[in-house]
């Protein structure tokens, strides 16, 4: 036998396409990602190949360069409302040939593939509809902004709408949509979410007389008496949920995450939660997920959940933020507005395949 069948063999790997096309290592530990794309799909077969086993996670690393990291996440949030639109089609009954389906375009040079691959799509402006759209990328210099906006918009909903209960939620129902929407415009975002704020925005004015017309309005607080973060807001004592940043830096700092789907069910009257349950029931479902409850959702009637973000230490799921005070001081706040599925509703940029013009 050879020295390194014996010892095992310590290798430095390097190459271009052969690396960066699905090809499977033995042992692969540490990965140095640098070239990058323009197109989702071939980033998503890039990144094939730096995956880890279970129970290895303390021993695999990906240096990569803030670009790469972004662009991955701006996949994994148009992955999510795709495969959102899948669960959707199947509560529908219908099937890719009769469902329009689409992919949500990036607001800066990504494209979804090549042209010659792309003939069967086009650019057009969709509905919100049946979507639930999430902030997770903020700008650390607008925390004070934001939050100037959010007491705004207390204030606001205080005297046109009626506060529905500050326990266990901060809870507004009837808030007229024109402040929903002014509260988007408003709202200072990351550069990776402005289209879509822009959009919804847009989207909220435009709508006709019954169409989400009232809004109900949900500051989420966190279950557990022990929050890692309290702050006043308008007068109400606000508990920040938990989440882990999966990048920070003077510039950015983003979540995975802010929502959870059951979250969507926190303006359902204990009627309505019945007849979703009937619902889930008949169609042989065990868990709700958030495009089923929009399904169910009254189309005059929308929700907007707003969280306050906290993070132990700056915690890093893949390491430690150098700066300890990134969730201290003026906190984060993001949020997740869920719509009703049924209506006739219009507006925003995206590149979707042909059925989606035949039957969106």
């Amino acid at each position: 036998k050879s020295k390194w069948e014996e010892k095992g063999l310590h290798t430095i790997v390097v190459g271009g396409n052969k690396l960066s096309r699905g090809l499977t290592l033995e042992g692969l530990t540490v990965s140095y990602y640098l070239r990058s794309s323009n197109m989702y799909d071939t980033l998503m077969q890039m990144g094939r190949w730096f995956g880890y086993r279970k129970d290895y996670l303390d021993l695999c690393r990906i240096y990569s360069t803030n670009e790469i990291f972004n662009n991955f996440g701006l996949i994994a949030t148009a992955e999510k409302d795709l495969r959102e639109q899948f669960d959707t089609m199947m509560l529908s009954g219908k099937t890719p040939r009769d469902f329009g389906l689409y992919v949500l375009q990036s607001p800066g040079n990504l494209v979804v593939t090549n042209r010659g691959k792309s003939r069967h799509s086009i650019d057009l402006n969709i509905s919100f509809g049946g979507s639930g759209p999430e902030i997770t990328q903020f700008i650390p210099s607008q925390r004070a902004h934001n939050w100037n906006v959010l007491e705004k918009f207390i204030d606001q909903m205080d005297k046109q709408g009626t506060r529905h209960s500050i326990h266990p939620n901060l809870h507004w129902k009837h808030v007229p949509k024109d402040l929903v929407a002014s509260f988007f415009k408003d709202y200072a975002v990351h550069g990776d979410q402005i289209q879509v704020i822009n959009a919804l925005h847009q989207f909220i004015s435009k709508q006709d007389h019954g169409l989400i017309d009232e809004w109900d309005v949900v500051c989420v607080k966190l279950k557990s008496k022990k929050s890692l973060l309290k702050r006043d807001i308008g007068g109400y004592e606000w508990n920040a949920v938990k989440r882990a940043a999966k990048s920070y830096d003077a510039n950015k700092m983003a979540i995975k995450r802010i929502g959870a789907p059951t979250d969507e069910l926190l303006d359902f009257t204990d009627g309505e939660k019945q007849n979703i349950r009937a619902a889930l029931k008949a169609e042989g479902r065990k868990s709700l997920t958030g495009a089923f409850i929009r399904n169910e959702r009254p189309s005059n009637r929308g929700l907007l959940l707003l969280y306050m973000i906290a993070s132990e230490n700056g915690e890093h799921p893949y390491g430690t933020c150098k700066d300890t005070t990134a969730f201290s001081d003026i906190p984060y706040y993001g949020f997740l507005a869920s719509f009703p599925s049924n209506g006739d509703f219009k507006t925003t940029r995206i590149r979707a395949n042909t059925k989606y013009m035949e039957h969106g």
